[in-house]
Formats: structure tokens, sequence, C-alpha cells
């Protein structure tokens, strides 16, 4: 019996050698005109039905092959039994043939041969090996987005010392670039079992850490300590030509601060210990004796106004012992030379001032670009466009005259402009009056200055 594989509930064509009875030649057309009853199908050792299409001929040379043509529905079974068995008389010998499907749960055999990615197993990615959304492989694979319910991926290594997990980015890309859920951390690690670091950063030109907090009261490091021995929140040791750490510090500092400060904002409680030196301001309170200050190390400009009156020195805070036999001649010059000085600079300050007062309009120095406004007969407010400005001039109380350079020129919106020679500005007190039908008459007087 011959066995053919065939894809469930797909329509197919089988074609088989039919033999002549009591013969070994092939059967041809002339030989067998199949009747209905001569060829059965039985689907799952089900009973035998007629089939929906009887066989035909297809002549091969001197002899013939027979195509029997099934349907979908006849190949929607595991396994399918077709039987030849010609009626009395028989002009064929008896033979049959049996038909495995594939590709469907209820198929003989579940796997779809004719999927030729994942052979029709649906938990298999439906791509191309390393091609997006398809099977991993060792080897260049596509970009890859990893879903889970729980923990999306889970690596272990099991080899001796091996990495866990090691990527590296390409050009601006990040060697890895993680976000955190909703209230969780972008990164939570763990250090090794016995004295392995939660994170141990090696760089090859850039900052071991480059960290940016986004928020209202987030820090850029927030760090605790262990729990036993000497464990420090930080431990910073300096690289070449650096500090151990750098920057601003707010909470309190227990240890040695060796260098410069800046600056301190706030109260500083207390220092024990000497003071190596003080350069900048002490703006608090000192407590205590200062062992010395060195010859100039307070200057004039050190205080300032008012910083030392009557309620800031106590009574007989300075006597005789307190002062140097020529203290008293050297605070007298000092005086009399700051006063002399404020008031040198005093003078300066105001002349500087009153140079630099604005000049009106010169006499007999011509003006261009002078600006005036004209206003509608109609309203008497807005502004009219569109005149053909005259212009004259009346110098210390003489009778008009026309201006050297009338008419004027619109500016815009009711503004004009005309330039003003030098004999239009020929007087102390000079008026200019602009006239215009269908506008009130503008008249602007002008006291000049040399």
């Amino acid at each position: 019996m011959a066995a053919f594989l065939t894809k469930y509930g797909v329509a197919r064509h089988i074609y088989i050698p039919i033999v002549k009875r009591a013969v070994v030649d092939f059967a041809v057309s002339a030989d067998w005109t199949p009747s209905a009853g001569d060829v059965k199908i039985s689907k799952d050792g089900g009973a035998a039905a007629n089939v929906t299409n009887l066989p035909t001929a297809i002549t091969m040379g001197n002899g013939a092959i027979w195509d029997f043509s099934l349907t979908a529905t006849e190949l929607q079974a595991a396994q399918v039994v077709v039987t030849v068995v010609d009626a009395a008389t028989k002009a064929v010998e008896d033979q049959s043939f049996i038909i495995e499907t594939y590709g469907n749960a209820s198929a003989q055999h579940a796997v779809d041969l004719a999927d030729s990615v994942r052979a029709g197993l649906t938990a298999l990615p439906n791509a191309t090996p390393g091609a997006a959304n398809g099977v991993l492989i060792a080897g260049t694979n596509a970009p890859v987005t990893i879903t889970g319910s729980g923990d999306a991926l889970t690596i272990s290594s099991s080899g001796g010392n091996g990495v866990g997990l090691k990527i590296a980015g390409n050009g601006s890309g990040d060697g890895i670039k993680s976000t955190g859920g909703a209230t969780g951390a972008a990164f939570e690690l763990v250090g090794g079992a016995t004295s392995g670091d939660g994170l141990k950063v090696t760089t090859t030109s850039g900052h071991g850490f480059n960290i940016a907090a986004t928020g209202t009261s987030m820090h850029g490091i927030t760090a605790t300590g262990g729990n036993g021995g000497t464990s420090d929140g930080i431990k910073g040791v300096a690289g070449t030509g650096g500090v151990d750490i750098r920057g601003n510090l707010t909470g309190n500092v227990t240890g040695n601060l060796s260098g410069s400060v800046g600056s301190v904002t706030g109260a500083v409680g207390s220092v024990t210990g000497a003071v190596g030196s003080v350069t900048g301001n002490v703006g608090g309170n000192v407590t205590g004796s200062v062992g010395s200050v060195a010859t100039g190390g307070i200057a004039a400009a050190s205080f300032a106004a008012g910083a030392i009156d009557a309620a800031a020195i106590a009574t007989d805070a300075i006597g005789s012992a307190e002062l140097a036999t020529t203290a008293v001649n050297e605070i007298r010059d000092a005086i009399l030379s700051d006063s002399t000085a404020f008031a040198g600079a005093s003078i300066a300050a105001i002349k500087a001032k009153t140079d630099n007062l604005p000049e009106g309009i010169k006499k007999n120095t011509a003006l261009t670009n002078f600006e005036f406004f004209m206003a509608d007969s109609t309203d008497h407010v807005t502004g009219k466009t569109g005149l053909t400005v005259a212009g004259a001039v009346s110098i210390d109380g003489g009778a008009f005259g026309a201006l050297t350079n009338t008419p004027a020129t619109e500016v815009a919106n009711g503004i004009y402009k005309i330039d003003l020679a030098a004999a239009d500005l020929n007087g102390t007190v000079v008026t200019l009056k602009f006239t215009s039908a269908g506008a009130d008459a503008t008249l602007i007087t002008i006291k000049t200055c040399l």
C-alpha cells in the first residue's frame, strides 16, 4: 500500500498507476471507466464513502497514471484510506493507498511542514532566526525587545569567573539604558556573597559617574554606609591633580579639612584645634582670643561704614594699655587722610554726574528728523494721515516765517517729521507752528541751549 503525506484540510491531487486485471500492464483510459462505488474513502477508520471525484487517466507514453483529486473536506482527518475495487467483471486489480496529514492539531502530525520558518510551532517566533522577532542566535541579531510578567530576563554564568552579561554600545549609544518602574529603581545591584562590590566602574576617558537628578528635593547621590566597622557613606580618594571631594557641603563634617574652603554658609558651631589662617571675611562672632593679626592684616577697607560704633565697644575697651605709644597719632593721620580722600572722591563723583546731564536743543544748530503730531480737526484726538503739512517759525517773539525745509514728511499714524535748519533755531526761544487742512494746528515752543 502506497503512503502519502499531505496538508490537513487542503485539496490535493494524488497520482498513482492502476494495474490491469490479471496482467502486469498499467491500465489506460480505454481499459477502465471508473463508476460510482469503484473508489471509496475512509477517514480515521470511519465508514467508507464514495469519493467526490472519480479518478481520471493521464496518458504517459504507452501507459497512463491516474489522477485522484481529493477535496479539502476529504482530507480533514489524521489518516485517509482510499481503495480501488472494480465491480464484477473487473477491469483493474484491487489496490489502495493511505494518506497521513500534517499541519493541524487534528492531523496525524501537528507540525506544519509547509511553514519553512517554524514548522507551525506557534511557541516559536514566526520570523527568520536572528531577524526581528525571531529566535536569538549566536551571531548577529536584530534589536530585541523582551517583555515578561515577572523577571523579563534572567542570565547566569556558570563558567569560571564568567561575566553574567557583557554589553557594548555603539557610537554615542549607551552600553545599558535602563528605566525603572513607577516607584522602582533603574538599577538594583547586589554585590558578591563574600566581599564583592555592589557596583564597580572603570572608564576609558570619561567620568566614573555622570549623574543628574530630576525632581523636587531629589539628590544626585544618596549613600548609606555599611552596618559595621568604619563604614562611610561616601569615601573619596583623589586622582591625579584632584581632591578627595570637590563641591559644596551641607551638613556635618567630622574629620580634617586640608586646603582652602571657598565659603561657609550658616553658622560654624565650633572649631576644635588651631586654625592655621583665615583669608577672607569672618561674618559672625569670634568668641575667644585671636593670637595675633599680622601687620596690615586689618586695613581701613576691612570695616564697612558704621562697623565700629559706641555700642560695639565696651566701656574702657580701649585704654592706654591697649594702645601703643604712636597708635593715637596713626589713627589721627589715617582719619585726616581718609577724610581728604573722601571729599575729593565725592567732588569727582558730583562732577561726573553733572558733566553727563543730557543736552537740550542747541541754538543755531541744525536738527534732523524733528517729529511732531497732527490731530484730526474732527475729534481733535485721532492722528491725521495723508496731510501736506506747512511749517512756520517765530524766533524770540518775531513774526512767523516759513521753515527752511517745509513741507514736512509723513511718518505714520499722524506723526510727521521735518529737518530744522540752523537758521530755524537761531534764537533763545523758538516757536514752531505746523498747519494743514483737516487737522488742528500744532504749536511747539523750544528754549534752546548754547
